[in-house]
């Protein structure tokens, strides 16, 4: 079970934080604030605490209505996320028939 939670995160991880680098190179912090949400709610639930609260941080920029600084702290989650990537990437990958299915 906990192989197929990890999966699911790291394939719908990517999106995430794709949205947050699109959100911040124009400037859109409400984008920004919600992608950073999806991702901290996902990687605390994982337990990588220190990429929930760099996501935190950026959730919190978002709700202030900046970007400013966004970049660089930007930058410092994609670091912790390539880690963190790394990390549960070694978990074996849950079997074909055993893959939960969205309905």
């Amino acid at each position: 079970m906990l192989a197929k939670l990890i999966h699911l995160y790291l394939d719908s991880s990517l999106k995430y934080l794709e949205q947050m680098r699109i959100a911040v190179s124009v400037s859109d912090a409400t984008a920004m604030s919600r992608a950073a949400h999806a991702l901290r709610s996902s990687s605390a639930s994982l337990g990588a605490l220190n990429l929930a609260g760099l996501c935190g941080r950026l959730e919190e920029m978002g709700r202030v209505v900046s970007t400013k600084g966004a970049v660089t702290l930007l930058n410092e989650l994609e670091e912790e996320y390539g880690r963190v990537r790394e990390a549960l990437a070694s978990e074996p990958r849950p079997q074909e028939g055993n893959v939960c299915k969205e309905t």
